[in-house]
């Protein structure tokens, strides 16, 4: 035989996985070719399975390394905000030590008279 026909030929039912449908209408009349195709059917299904499996693994992993950054970026922000606050009390602070104050009045004593007009006895 030579490559061209061996291409051709088709494998035989148990060297090759069964489709569901095979399996459907192989249930009947079940064989040990029968066995091998489901046998090999569940072998192929598994991998792509854990192939899959692999690929989200990936994807998962790009997520929580994408939030990481995330997470990371909003810190600074945050530090950001708070290093701008404590800028800008320290101005504040150092503008207030530099404009000397006006003198204010004396605060005034309360007198009776206060208590009354307020309804205190």
């Amino acid at each position: 035989m030579n490559g061209a026909q061996d291409a051709a030929e088709p494998a035989p039912v148990w060297e090759r996985p069964w489709s569901l449908e095979e399996i459907r209408k192989g249930s009947q009349s079940w064989s040990l070719a029968s066995d091998a195709g489901l046998l090999r059917f569940l072998q192929e299904f598994s991998q792509q399975t854990i192939s899959r499996t692999h690929e989200i693994k990936k994807q998962v992993d790009g997520l929580i390394s994408e939030t990481k950054a995330a997470d990371c970026r909003l810190h600074n922000v945050f530090n950001d905000f708070l290093m701008l606050s404590n800028t800008q009390f320290i101005e504040n602070v150092s503008t207030r030590a530099a404009v000397p104050r006006r003198a204010s009045a004396p605060p005034r004593a309360v007198t009776v008279a206060d208590h009354r007009e307020h309804g205190y006895n």
